[in-house]
């Protein structure tokens, strides 16, 4: 059983049902979005995550490493097999719902994306790529998931509103709050060049703002069910996925192993989804 959740969660497998995931959500509410979007968004986070690790390999050290630097590092040729794929079958589902406009959409996360782990040596100095700019490495994160797991399917299949353009602005939020634990696990081997949330505002700090976080994003699905149009159950299917989420990062404060932030952290939009699809039998 622990070789599987390794494997689901060292390949990436995790992280792309965590990306599809969210996208659901918001099939959910409107089935108007195509399911190939769907599966391009799972297929096409475990090509981009993976690339990633496979192009920061090199900055692994084999007596350092562990978890999933030491799978990669053991399994070179799979993660780069499982990479491969995972991108074929991603521009597969694509093809099928592909325009210009989809393309331009995706054009600008795509590209943060693939040259996000790449470091270019200049002439007179050296770039520190995206990863390892300042302040910047959040931002990217939650850029990225908002454009591709809600601006884009929204505005593509269901037009431009209000409400989607304030969701892209707001989802950045929810995927922040999720992701400053990971930078409070990782204060001690990151950078300090890095100034991430922790290192800069302190462990308890960045706990403080990532839970700020998560009830701004719970405000916001209020207003959607005063002002728009979620429904009663959605209100409920997402408040109590948020207050699971909530609770899950006061007690990473305490948690500090791998499993607790690869594995359940990690799972906080497929926590969402399963509260709706529950939220759907009634």
């Amino acid at each position: 059983m622990q070789r599987i959740l390794n494997f689901l969660v060292f390949s990436n497998i995790w992280v792309g049902l965590s990306a599809a995931s969210l996208t659901s959500l918001f099939y959910l509410e409107d089935k108007g979005m195509s399911p190939y979007y769907i599966g391009f968004v799972f297929f096409g986070t475990v090509a981009a995550y993976n690339y990633m690790r496979l192009v920061q390999k090199e900055d692994y050290h084999s007596f350092e490493a562990e978890g999933q630097k030491a799978w990669v590092l053991k399994y070179p040729k799979a993660v780069l097999s499982l990479t491969v794929l995972s991108a074929l079958v991603a521009c597969g589902m694509l093809y099928h719902i592909l325009t210009v406009e989809l393309l331009l959409y995706l054009l600008l996360p795509t590209f943060i994306a693939i040259i996000y782990p790449l470091t270019v040596q200049l002439p007179f100095k050296a770039f520190s790529s995206l990863r390892k700019l300042a302040g910047l490495k959040l931002l990217l994160i939650s850029f990225c998931w908002s454009a591709i797991c809600s601006f884009v399917p929204n505005i593509y299949f269901r037009g431009l509103r209000t409400e989607f353009l304030i969701e892209f602005v707001m989802l950045h939020f929810f995927v922040a709050g999720i992701s400053i634990p990971f930078d409070i696990r990782d204060i001690e081997i990151d950078d300090p060049g890095l100034k991430t949330l922790p290192q800069f505002f302190g462990v308890s700090g960045a706990l403080e703002i990532s839970k700020f976080m998560i009830l701004l994003y719970q405000f916001w699905i209020i207003a959607r069910y005063l002002f728009f149009d979620l429904s009663l159950l959605g209100l409920l299917a997402w408040l109590t996925g948020l207050e699971i989420i909530y609770f899950m990062i006061i007690q990473s404060k305490k948690h500090r192993e791998n499993w607790y932030f690869n594995f359940w952290l990690e799972a906080s939009p497929i926590i969402l989804l399963m509260c709706h699809l529950i939220a759907m039998l009634f």
